[in-house]
């Protein structure tokens, strides 16, 4: 994108083993305008508008360190864009995306959506519903103990699930008398799914737990 810089963002990325990239931060210049794509002149549908009005946002890393590609994104949008905090909304609505296509790979891998043998519409949307809250609350057990590994355990278990899954996976009949922190709790969730936690398995993800 040819138009003025409106303005600068960091951006925290992650660590990539199949790439074999370290996390790092970068700095992306932001950039965005509001045009118009002219109808093509070989269709002359009436039904089609003279112009389409268009909304792009660009960022893109201009000076990234030797040997990584650089970071860019260009971004349709139907919002408006009459400053830069619009167009950094876009940039942020973008960055969730991830989180988005996880909650379907829990949805369809572990609730198994797609292979529901119901008989009416009205069962099935009942079951996604249901399937749905599992799904995000796996999701916030998985990345609540990443982001706040030393807070409670109470923040997500009540007193008698954190005890009941304390006995559960050390295999033992005793209650500690006091929560234990979130990283030990879905600690104990992965290792009833199998995980084991040796240190190059990295903390436990969405399919284990």
């Amino acid at each position: 994108m040819r138009s003025k810089p409106k303005g600068q963002l960091k951006l925290l990325v992650p660590k990539n083993p199949k790439t074999q990239t370290q996390e790092r931060e970068a700095i992306l210049t932001l950039r965005y305008i509001t045009t118009q794509i002219e109808r093509p002149q070989n269709r002359k549908e009436t039904e089609l508008a003279p112009a389409l009005t268009i909304k792009l946002v660009n960022v893109a890393e201009e000076d990234p360190p030797e040997g990584v590609k650089p970071l860019e994104w260009m971004l349709a949008t139907n919002l408006e864009l009459h400053c830069c905090e619009d167009a950094l909304l876009v940039v942020d609505y973008y960055r969730q995306r991830w989180k988005i296509e996880r909650f379907h790979f829990v949805l369809k891998s572990g609730c198994r959506i797609e292979e529901l043998q119901q008989h009416s519409v009205d069962r099935i949307e009942v079951m996604v519903l249901l399937y749905s809250l599992i799904s995000v609350h796996i999701m916030m057990l998985t990345y609540l103990s990443r982001l706040y590994p030393d807070w409670s355990c109470e923040l997500l278990f009540c007193e008698s699930e954190w005890k009941t899954l304390y006995r559960a996976a050390k295999r033992i009949c005793v209650s500690p008398d006091v929560p234990y922190s979130m990283a030990d709790a879905i600690g104990y969730v992965a290792a009833l799914g199998g995980f084991v936690g040796a240190k190059s398995d990295g903390p436990p993800g969405l399919k284990v737990i």
